[in-house]
């Protein structure tokens, strides 16, 4: 997925290399021992928008 991203020119983020799923954070994923549960999107959420407010940051100052 990250060289599928980066050939379209788009930002990846992993949360697995991230290590966002760790330690306390792990209690975040749901029944299935997979995907994260509602309170791990919302988690993914809060940690993916400084990242998402700067590629769009990036492209209106691009215009």
């Amino acid at each position: 997925m990250a060289a599928a991203a980066a050939a379209a020119g788009a930002a990846f983020l992993d949360p697995l290399a991230g290590g966002w799923f760790t330690g306390p954070a792990s209690d975040l994923i749901g029944d299935d021992g997979v995907h994260p549960d509602d309170a791990g999107h919302a988690y993914m959420a809060e940690l993916m928008q400084p990242a998402v407010v700067a590629e769009l940051d990036a492209i209106r100052a691009a215009r």
